[in-house]
């Protein structure tokens, strides 16, 4: 404001400006009116000078007054702040640390920091004051939001300045796909478990529930998985026991910010199976016997085939095609013998198959041919003489008898003796 006081004057005036200690002369307005009191209002213009008077001058010429000494008008002093980071497309997970950044000069020193989720419309501080430094750390907070401003403001004056784009402000999250309820896997097949992680960093652990979520049990305590393309994340699994209805997975990032349970339970069961019971390894069974093959099976239907191997497992003969799935066939042991002998059980449409764990063998019927005395010697009582045979399959100990009325009777010689062959006998009475 220029102010001046007058008397005897016209009532009008024109104002001046020197900014060269009276040199030279602008006019900054003409015809002001003045009566005694005079003030004009004016925005102030550059350049700046420290040489700067005013005039007054009553528009008849007369009289005039200038300013009583120099005055300075200086380079315009304007506070600014802009906010440098999130300024733009930037994506925040919710938990993270992150840094608002930012330029100011000529602040107050003192600044308030806001927060928009909807494009401006509404803002909420998060932090009242905080000093002009250029940084602020934030511990990003919920909810997520895809339209999010940062503004900062000066405390003192109208100096502000907001993110010049929306940024994003996510939460973690991992979604289960498979196994996600219904589905039944068998032991010992490989499945793939399967999720879609979004906004996670680091690695996942990777759980397994047999009892509706009550206990856990670690399938990948730390891992580090890359989605495909389509975002996707898998582990690949080799399925284990025990069996159990109420299975649950759980994914869950391994620093605690997002984790997904199965919607629904699904089953681990055994997979379709056949097992030999018998001959399993090391029987014996001889030429003409009558043999019990056995079996379990699980989740087989259908009849089932039985084959037989002389060479452990080169090659089968079979046994029968087709026979009920009973686990029990009735076999009259045939030859030749071996002692190389397998058994193998295959389902009808041979998707089950088992064979016996070790070889067994199939032997001659058992046979004992004696040899000496074999008819018409003579031996006499108190003489030494040598019963001799040949055996076949025999259990490895004999009993030895006499008789002397052609086999009407029978008398023991000795109860038992290693069947080697021979014996030597100290004939006794009666001749």
């Amino acid at each position: 404001t220029i102010a001046w006081g007058s008397f005897a004057t016209s009532g009008f005036v024109n104002i001046e400006l020197s900014r060269d200690n009276g040199a030279t002369w602008q006019e900054i307005a003409a015809d002001v009116t003045s009566n005694g009191v005079g003030t004009f209002v004016w925005t102030v213009e550059g350049p700046a000078s420290e040489q700067c008077l005013v005039r007054v001058t009553d528009t008849d010429g007369s009289p005039v007054d200038v300013s009583d000494g120099v005055f300075g008008i200086a380079e315009a002093v304007i506070p600014s702040i802009t906010v440098t980071a999130p300024n733009g497309g930037e994506t925040w997970i919710t938990g993270s640390n992150q840094t608002i950044t930012w330029t100011s000069e000529n602040t107050s020193g003192a600044l308030k920091i806001d927060l928009s989720r909807d494009s401006g419309a509404n803002w909420e501080t998060l932090a009242a004051t905080t000093p002009d430094d250029g940084s602020f750390e934030w511990t990003v907070m919920e909810p997520a939001a895809k339209s999010c401003l940062i503004r900062v403001a000066d405390i003192a004056n109208t100096a502000a300045d907001t993110s010049d784009n929306a940024f994003t402000i996510a939460k973690p999250t991992i979604t289960i796909t498979a196994p996600n309820g219904g589905e039944s896997w068998d032991i010992g097949t490989t499945q793939n478990i399967i999720w879609k992680p979004e906004h996670i960093s680091g690695n996942v652990k990777v759980e397994l529930s047999r009892d509706s979520g009550s206990t856990w049990e670690p399938l990948a305590a730390d891992i580090a998985v890359t989605p495909d393309q389509t975002g996707n994340a898998q582990l690949s699994w080799q399925v284990t026991g025990p069996e159990s209805e109420t299975c649950l997975v759980k994914v869950s990032a391994a620093d605690g910010s997002a984790e997904d349970v199965s919607e629904a339970v699904f089953t681990i069961t055994s997979p379709p199976s056949i097992t030999v019971t018998a001959p399993n390894g090391g029987e014996k069974p001889h030429i003409g016997e009558s043999l019990n093959i056995t079996w379990t099976s699980n989740k087989v239907t259908g009849d089932i085939k039985v084959e037989l191997s002389r060479d452990n497992g080169a090659t089968f003969s079979s046994l029968t095609d087709a026979t009920p799935n009973d686990g029990v066939l009735e076999w009259t042991v045939i030859g030749p013998a071996a002692s190389e002998c397998l058994i193998k059980i295959t389902s009808a449409a041979g998707t089950e198959s088992d064979v016996s764990d070790a070889a067994f063998s199939i032997l001659e019927p058992p046979q004992i041919t004696v040899t000496s005395p074999n008819g018409g010697e003579i031996w006499t009582i108190g003489g030494i003489e040598n019963i001799t045979w040949t055996s076949v399959s025999t259990s490895g100990q004999v009993k030895i008898e006499i008789s002397r009325d052609a086999a009407a009777a029978w008398d023991t010689i000795i109860e038992t003796t290693d069947d080697d062959g021979e014996y030597n006998w100290t004939v006794t009475l009666p001749a």
